[in-house]
């Protein structure tokens, strides 16, 4: 679950999903070629998001050793598209979803790997927007 998160937070950080459209992403939403992901927002709309060096090798990794693989077979058939899945192998839901806003900047930036505080201090303001808004 580790590799998930690290890709669900790099996500994040990298496009400023909301989390009810993290969570409806699917396999095909991600190019791994053009290192972009695809969003279907209000309307239908789609919104391509470039993903960071980071990002790129936190979803990368997420398929490699954990998505795209035999052992990963999804619970449901509702779930085969998803990008995302629960650990009981499920679709990802805001509900599942481990991440809140809140908690320590540090653990934060542990959980992504990083050693300076900027890129979290970028999804943090992103989080106080949206409360905000």
């Amino acid at each position: 679950m580790t590799v998930r998160n690290r890709a669900i937070l790099w996500l994040l950080l990298d496009t400023g999903l909301q989390v009810s459209e993290l969570c409806r992403l699917r396999l095909a939403d991600v190019d791994r070629a053009s290192a972009t992901v695809t969003v279907r927002g209000k309307g239908g709309r789609p919104r391509t998001f470039p993903l960071s060096a980071d990002g790129q090798r936190a979803v990368g990794a997420y398929l490699d050793q954990a998505r795209l693989t035999p052992a990963w077979e999804p619970a449901v058939p509702e779930a085969q598209d998803r990008l995302l899945l629960t650990e009981w192998l499920h679709p990802l839901t805001r509900n599942s979803l481990f991440l809140q806003a809140g908690g320590r900047l540090t653990a934060l930036r542990e959980q992504l790997g990083v050693a300076g505080l900027a890129s979290v201090k970028r999804y943090q303001h992103c989080c106080e927007r949206r409360k905000e808004e």
